[in-house]
């Protein structure tokens, strides 16, 4: 299930703004964890990620997993597939 603007809707401010702060970094979290786990369990490229977890384009999660992760996704999955029996 992709976490998107709609679980931001109870959380937006009385003028309308998106949220921000601790909504805004729940969701960016929840995001990201789902997107390790499709970069761990499957194949699928990182632009299909990046829309199922509510992302507008590739680019901004990787905007996102390298600010918060430190590594690309690309760079993730080699890594975490490294680790495997």
């Amino acid at each position: 299930m992709a976490v998107t603007a709609t679980v931001l809707r109870p959380l937006e401010g009385q003028n309308g703004d998106q949220a921000s702060g601790p909504a805004r970094a729940w969701l960016t979290n929840q995001r990201l964890n789902q997107a390790e786990e499709l970069l761990e369990t499957t194949d699928l490229p990182v632009e299909h990620i990046a829309h199922h977890v509510g992302y507008t384009s590739s680019a901004a999660l990787r905007d996102q997993f390298v600010q918060r992760r430190g590594v690309p996704p690309r760079e993730y999955r080699r890594t975490f597939l490294g680790r495997q029996p």
